[in-house]
């Protein structure tokens, strides 16, 4: 029991850490659009690459926060099927799908990171800043395993409540 709650702890802990990375990843992609803007309007130039930069940190921001916002519960849901249904059945419900979700994490994270690899093996490069494209894959791979983590947090939650009989922590 001591070493689940430690678990559920360090996946809270990894889950903030990449809400502050996707924090981070915002506040450079707002600074670099920003700044090219007033380039734009104020010496008709542009910072070279910034849109594909921030395309890259959006879609890394993106990744980075999902977990977190999974763990607050602040995540699109579908859950009209189950509003009636007793705690207990919810209970169930919600730990069969996050058993399949959790399985299909686990294969998308193993399979972006391993896309990744190979793309560095191959040498792709971004259009415009030549940047290597596998390192922005292997980074969304990391916000994949930090999403699947935090969806274990969860997973780890509920098999406790069921245990112990205290139902599920949010």
């Amino acid at each position: 029991m001591r070493f689940t709650n430690w678990l559920i702890r360090a996946l809270d802990k990894a889950s903030k850490f990449g809400t502050l990375v996707g924090a981070a990843l915002c506040f450079a992609m707002m600074a670099v659009l920003t700044i090219d803007v007033i380039l734009r309007a104020t010496f008709n130039t542009a910072i070279y690459g910034a849109i594909e930069l921030a395309v890259f940190a959006l879609v890394l921001m993106a990744f980075f926060a999902q977990a977190e916002a999974f763990t607050a519960g602040r995540h699109i849901t579908v859950d009209f099927f189950i509003q009636r249904a007793p705690a207990p059945v919810k209970t169930v419900i919600e730990f069969v799908t996050l058993t399949i979700s959790l399985g299909i994490m686990v294969l998308m994270s193993i399979a972006t990171m391993l896309s990744g690899l190979e793309t560095i093996e191959e040498g792709e490069i971004s259009f415009t800043l030549q940047l290597p494209v596998g390192y922005f894959k292997l980074a969304a791979g990391v916000g994949l395993i930090l999403l699947t983590l935090a969806m274990l947090r969860r997973w780890l939650g509920l098999l406790v409540g069921a245990r112990d009989g205290s139902g599920p922590p949010r």
